[in-house]
């Protein structure tokens, strides 16, 4: 009846306007537009929706009753699509909507509510449409369209583009996105939609001139949308990042980087001029790190790479000038420098360590950060502990040191050091303790000594101060016990450098160490925890201890009888040859090397050695198949980063738990030497 008809139409009118107000985001002269189009035309409408195309047919004209008919199909097809429901399949909408661009020439004519609509339309027609279909038949349209949509003023631009991710990917797909009109568009969503990753998904490595336009946007705009605009784009990388993994790199993924890392060029000299905002430098710091650490430099010059380490020493100086100063921005600086200090010794690039080395403002820096470690964020300290220690592993290997030493005390590094206060912090001061005491404490790192000396003792023999030694094993002992992984791995290194250093010195002191009756209480504690947690680090620690150890392997009961037998019980419980390239198996051949070393195999019962050979010589035979097909360059392979709480570091600080006089990673000879050792007392046995 004419009753329900009339009711229909008003509920879909009041839809509309809803929609529309929600659109507008409470534009109410547009929405209240639209609610008096409808209930004027949707009644006098008739036949189907695909019969109502017939009015795109004719040239739109104000005056022509026809028009207002055109304004209402138009707005109900475009809020319907603009909520994933078209009324009207593409292939008859399509022709229809081309045919009214073209009759009307100008579209810029077009009142900006009509335009709206049709702009949405159109853009909503050719997302799924093929390139060559698009141009054969709709090139002419959408040149009509993309030409009126340029000649808008800004004001104008944000009146007719609704914020739809639609929209976007048409404009960033089309001949408006190296115009003003795509930027303009860009920064509307950066500003205004939250979710942009998503609607770009898929398309910015499709497509350059989406990074071009995004890169173009952050140079020109100077708001608070560039950061968000570098956000996006390391969203980006990281896709990159897999595909280049699986090994789908292509020439346009290597434009594209090239795109970014020239934006972050263009940034950082931007703000050794003119300062940009903290939060832009900071995001730019932090894609230039990203790009590093996942290997997508692409083959940047080393020169480029040494002018960008002096533009973030530059920038970490302003930041620390700064009361207080931008720690978040501090922190991206020595994350990037940190990584490309790593890489740069990687690839053989000895300029960047150099450089950074001879540069008395960054080593002051540096110095800074040591002493405020305390009182800064706890991850500024963290990273520049980190790569502290870094710089020092890194001159020791290029056997150079720093003309501007860093003064430290040695209290306040080991007050750092202490896991009950700041755990992660912990590690990266246990980190710097190894690398000090592998290079016996000669580099630019000079500690003060502002702890009591050593009464007169056998410890007092060495160069540093025994009160010193005691408290870092303390701490060290301190960390095991957490069962904190990374701060395990980190502290049973730094307790075999710190051993090998008291060796290099007197091997009695070592053993002394290494006797006391709390070392054996930690190893129980840590035989307690979850295996598949703590059973790598524990390896390892059981081996230090027996290395190191001058008591008599022949007495009964030996101390290590028990960490011996769990441990080798943990092993054998290994069924598949998937663990051969992780830690776990090697720790156990260098806890087994110990042992023979030691004569200390009676130790172990024949069913246990038995089970333990097999699982040995699977592992040989594996590992020399896995060689002879291996990459013979596998030994100048990139080191790979990890983010620990927003510190970037190489992974071989937190996952190697190797240290001086004890690797443990592959190497089929002492694997063969263990197994030979094993059968040999299997066979004096018999």
């Amino acid at each position: 009846s004419r009753g329900l008809s009339n009711a229909i139409h008003g509920f879909l009118s009041e839809i509309c306007y809803r929609l529309m107000r929600q659109l507008c985001q409470g534009n109410d002269g547009e929405a209240e537009e639209v609610r008096a189009v409808l209930c004027d035309c949707l009644p006098r409408m008739t036949g189907t929706l695909p019969d109502c195309l017939s009015l795109l047919y004719h040239r739109f004209s104000p005056c022509c009753p026809s028009a207002r008919h055109q304004t209402a199909l138009l707005a109900l097809l475009a809020l319907s699509a603009m909520h994933n429901r078209r009324l009207v399949v593409v292939a008859l909408l399509l022709p229809a909507l081309s045919s009214f661009i073209e009759l009307i020439g100008d579209v810029c004519l077009l009142p900006s509510l009509v335009m709206k609509f049709t702009t949405f339309l159109f853009a909503d027609c050719m997302k799924g449409l093929r390139g060559s279909d698009r141009q054969a038949n709709y090139q002419n349209a959408e040149g009509l369209l993309c030409g009126a949509l340029q000649r808008l003023q800004e004001p104008d631009t944000n009146r007719v583009l609704v914020l739809h991710p639609t929209l976007l990917q048409w404009i960033l797909t089309s001949s408006l996105r190296s115009t003003s009109c795509a930027r303009t568009t860009l920064l509307r969503f950066l500003s205004n939609y939250e979710d942009l990753d998503n609607c770009l998904e898929g398309m910015g490595v499709a497509h350059e001139a989406c990074i071009t336009c995004l890169t173009e946007t952050a140079l020109l705009d100077d708001s608070m949308s560039v950061p968000r605009t570098i956000h996006f784009l390391n969203s980006l990388l990281q896709t990159i990042a897999s595909d280049v993994a699986t090994g789908s790199s292509t020439e346009e993924r290597d434009r594209l980087v090239n795109s970014m890392r020239l934006l972050v060029a263009k940034l950082l000299s931007t703000n050794r001029l003119s300062p940009l905002p903290d939060e832009t430098v900071q995001a730019a710091l932090n894609l230039l790190t990203r790009q590093s650490m996942w290997n997508l430099d692409v083959g940047t010059a080393v020169a480029a790479e040494l002018k960008y380490v002096c533009q973030v020493v530059g920038v970490l100086e302003r930041s620390l000038k700064c009361v207080p100063p931008p720690y978040d921005l501090v922190l991206a600086s020595l994350n990037y420098l940190h990584v490309a200090s790593s890489l740069a010794s990687a690839k053989r690039n000895h300029q960047i360590p150099s450089a950074l080395l001879s540069n008395g403002v960054f080593m002051q820096c540096l110095e800074r950060l040591l002493e405020t470690a305390e009182a800064s964020k706890p991850e500024c300290g963290t990273a520049a502990l980190y790569l502290v220690g870094l710089l020092v592993d890194l001159a020791d290997g290029l056997n150079t040191s720093s003309p501007f030493p860093i003064h430290l005390s040695a209290l306040r590094l080991l007050k750092l050091t202490d896991s009950q206060i700041e755990s992660a912090r912990a590690a990266a001061a246990m980190f710097l303790w190894s690398t000090l005491f592998r290079v016996d404490f000669q580099s630019f790192v000079q500690l003060t000594n502002d702890i009591a000396p050593t009464a007169a003792s056998v410890m007092s023999q060495l160069p540093i101060n025994g009160n010193v030694l005691r408290r870092i094993v303390i701490h060290l002992q301190s960390c095991l016990l957490r069962g904190v992984p990374i701060t395990a791995t980190v502290a049973v290194r730094c307790l075999g450098e710190l051993l090998a250093y008291t060796d290099r010195h007197s091997a009695s002191i070592a053993g002394k160490l290494v006797e006391q009756p709390w070392n054996m209480f930690c190893v129980r504690c840590c035989l307690l925890l979850d295996p598949n947690v703590s059973c790598v680090s524990t390896m390892v620690l059981v081996s230090l201890l027996v290395k190191y150890s001058c008591l008599d392997a022949k007495r009964h009961p030996w101390p290590y009888d028990e960490a011996v037998s769990t441990l080798t019980d943990w092993f054998t419980h290994l069924t598949s040859l998937e663990c051969v390239d992780s830690l776990l198996p090697w720790a156990f051949v260098q806890l087994m090397q110990q042992v023979i070393e030691k004569d200390m195999t009676d130790h172990i019962t024949d069913e246990r050695r038995h089970v333990v050979v097999g699982l040995l010589q699977r592992m040989r035979d594996s590992l020399s198949t896995s060689l002879v097909t291996s990459d013979p360059d596998k030994s100048l392979l990139l080191p790979k980063f990890v983010d620990i709480d927003g510190v970037v570091v190489d992974h071989r600080v937190c996952c190697d738990v190797s240290c001086s006089g004890m690797c443990v990673g592959q190497d089929v000879g002492v694997l063969q030497t263990v197994i030979e050792g094993l059968l040999k007392r299997s066979n004096n046995q018999k």
